[in-house]
């Protein structure tokens, strides 16, 4: 550029004649003059294309320089193994001349990203009820002075961009469940489908593409609600970019002028209570208006509320002798008589509650603990030990549960404790509280009590000219259409051991014994005695038997169940079916495209053994064995499904 520069300020500026010029540069006139007819400030040489030695090579190194893209970068090798590979294919170049298209081939794959690749995305557009959108993140709050590191979901409708912002101390399926039923009642309804990345909690696996394998629990959220699922690629969290942004924002707009508050429940109110305020604040940019509304009019779109889902994750427990289930390193209590046994717990966000056959058989408030160097809380119900104090009164005086009991109580204890048998009547005294209320006991329990007839179980009490009086609830009576001789006739005769045992312990009080002789002879407590007698009082012998849970119903009717018969007497075609005896899965494969209906095959196999059939396999084959030796050895076998004889006995004609 300097030497054109001299050039044109000779003949310019200078006016120095070409001949002149030409004789100081070397150059010639007409270069001379090309120089300073065209203009030209920079001179630009252009290089012809030239082959070289790397040209049948150039598409294999391509694909090795792609496939190493995809390899960590420890794994992959370096530019002068792929020359020292070049060479044993038969390349005689250079080493530099490798590296030279390497170097080339990286700047137009960074050149192509940055302006084709991941840079470039396409507006979305939304109709009004059609989508929303949900996303975790981390947040720190302060929670009753103290720094908490809060897990919080994040939910936006796609079109009107309402959201609701909601924090949880875990990211598990309880808390989502509970997440999006809180949106959905800020929101007002429910859109057509969901937006999602590939969660643990909703994706149990990521297959090829769109395919996934949406866990149980979460598909049955969707279904209860009635929307559709769609999970965004994986790492492409610009797919749900609305509320990817939405963290970001919230940071700002929520986290960091957030207040000191108490509990959990009142930071959940406040976000609920400032995300509605910021609706009318913050302007929609795509549409007229605040996002509150768009929202307005994008409402009447949502599906009507449903009652909520009961979003609750079941674990089987077995409860301890002392009592007790442990859960997340907190153990809780349950009540005496189910010691030993299974029992269902069922995990909310806040509550758990523990299910026995069917019932509801208590509740406790959830305590998570998120730090490892705790130790783990036991949370105590003295009532659920009362049946087992009944038995051994003495435990009353050390016993860990009973020092939570009420101050009126314990006030009592100490001065029930100081004489002979007081532990005895003290028991008496608490097990009130299983047939009375709680509060009427507490009441005639305090400092104003002025006398306690103990072998009585009677409290009298003048209040203001009223009397109180409590009593020991009388012994619920047996039917009179039994006897005592008559039930151990039954329990002779019955093969069910925990039937007979029941019948006998109930014979004992027919013939005059007490519940306590009752209690030790079926070695249960006196509250399972009386829930023998209400069983035995409402459905006779038969209410003692353990009914065995019915399970879900099965998805085949009748006359689908007798089309599965019928197929399956006949047998396949080959032709047709392209087999040449059922299988399992051919047969689940036959429901599913005739009655479209999914099942699994087990559930096959549990109808045709409910209809009397049995499956016979074909002995395996010897690699070595002669086919033309077959038929003399060949045995008439069986068809592979066939009626069985017990079923064919026990078949109506």
């Amino acid at each position: 550029m300097g030497f054109l520069s001299v050039i044109r300020r000779w003949a310019l500026r200078d006016k120095m004649p070409i001949r002149e010029i030409s004789r100081r540069t070397g150059l010639s006139r007409n270069t001379v003059k090309k120089y300073l007819r065209e203009g030209i400030v920079e001179p630009k040489f252009k290089t012809p294309p030239r082959p070289t030695k790397l040209d049948p090579y150039a598409d294999r190194l391509s694909s090795w320089l792609v496939a190493q893209t995809r390899k960590s970068r420890k794994e992959r090798r370096t530019v002068k193994q792929m020359h020292v590979d070049l060479v044993q294919l038969g390349y005689d170049g250079s080493y530099e001349r490798v590296a030279a298209f390497v170097r080339a081939w990286r700047a137009d794959r960074q050149r192509a990203e940055q302006t084709t690749g991941r840079g470039t995305f396409v507006p979305l557009i939304f109709q009004p009820g059609e989508a929303f959108q949900f996303d975790w993140s981390e947040d720190w709050a302060n929670i009753g002075g103290e720094r908490l590191k809060l897990q919080v979901a994040h939910i936006k409708l796609s079109h009107s961009r309402a959201f609701l912002v909601r924090a949880y101390l875990l990211q598990t399926h309880e808390m989502l469940f509970d997440a999006h039923w809180h949106a959905f009642r800020v929101f007002g309804g429910v859109p057509g489908r969901g937006i999602y990345d590939n969660m643990k909690t909703a994706v149990d696996r990521v297959g090829k593409g769109k395919q996934r394998d949406i866990n149980v629990r979460f598909k049955a959220m969707a279904s209860h609600y009635v929307f559709e699922p769609e999970f965004c690629n994986p790492a492409s969290g610009w797919e749900k970019g609305q509320v990817e942004k939405n963290v970001q924002d919230a940071r700002n707009r929520l986290w960091q002028v957030m207040p000191v508050l108490a509990d959990l429940a009142e930071l959940n109110q406040w976000l609920e209570d400032r995300c509605i305020a910021l609706w009318a604040e913050t302007p929609h940019k795509a549409l007229p208006g605040s996002l509150a509304d768009v929202w307005k009019a994008e409402k009447p779109m949502l599906m009507a509320l449903p009652p909520a889902f009961d979003g609750f994750i079941e674990h089987s427990k077995r409860v301890s002798p002392t009592c007790l289930i442990t859960f997340e390193r907190n153990r809780y209590s349950v009540p005496a008589s189910f010691a030993n046994r299974r029992v269902s717990l069922h995990v909310y966000p806040d509550r758990l509650v523990v299910v026995a056959e069917g019932q509801t058989v208590c509740e406790h408030a959830r305590l998570i603990d998120r730090s490892c160097r705790k130790s783990g809380k036991v949370v105590y119900d003295w009532r659920h030990y009362l049946a087992v104090i009944q038995r051994k009164p003495g435990a009353l005086r050390n016993g860990a549960p009973f020092t939570e009991m009420p101050e009126a109580f314990q006030r009592l204890q100490e001065r029930m404790l100081r004489k002979e048998g007081g532990d005895r009547e003290m028991v008496d005294i608490l097990s009130l509280v299983l047939q009375h209320n709680e509060e009427d006991v507490l009441y005639q329990t305090s400092d104003e009590v002025t006398h306690i007839w103990a072998s009585g179980f009677v409290a009298n009490m003048i209040p203001d000219g009223k009397r109180w009086e409590f009593a020991m609830g009388a012994a619920i009576p047996l039917r009179d259409d039994f006897d005592g001789c008559t039930l151990r006739r039954l329990a002779r005769v019955c093969r069910d051991a925990k039937q007979t045992r029941r019948l006998l312990s109930l014979a004992v009080i027919y013939d005059g014994g007490s519940r306590s002789d009752a209690a030790h002879i079926g070695g249960v407590t006196l509250q399972i005695i009386r829930d023998w007698v209400l069983r035995f009082n409402a459905s006779g012998p038969n209410g003692l038997k353990d009914t065995p849970k019915s399970g879900r119903p099965s998805k085949l009717d009748e006359q689908q169940r007798r089309a599965l018969i019928e197929i399956v007497e006949r047998g396949p075609y080959p032709s047709v079916d392209a087999v040449v005896r059922w299988r399992l899965k051919d047969l689940a494969a036959w429901i599913l495209s005739e009655f479209g209906i999914v099942v699994d095959e087990r559930t096959v196999s549990r109808e045709l053994k409910n209809a009397g059939y049995r499956r016979l396999t074909a002995r395996p084959q010897h690699p070595a064995q002669n086919e033309f030796a077959v038929e003399d050895f060949k045995k008439a076998s069986q068809p592979n499904w066939r009626k069985s004889a017990i079923s064919l006995k026990a078949a109506p004609r």
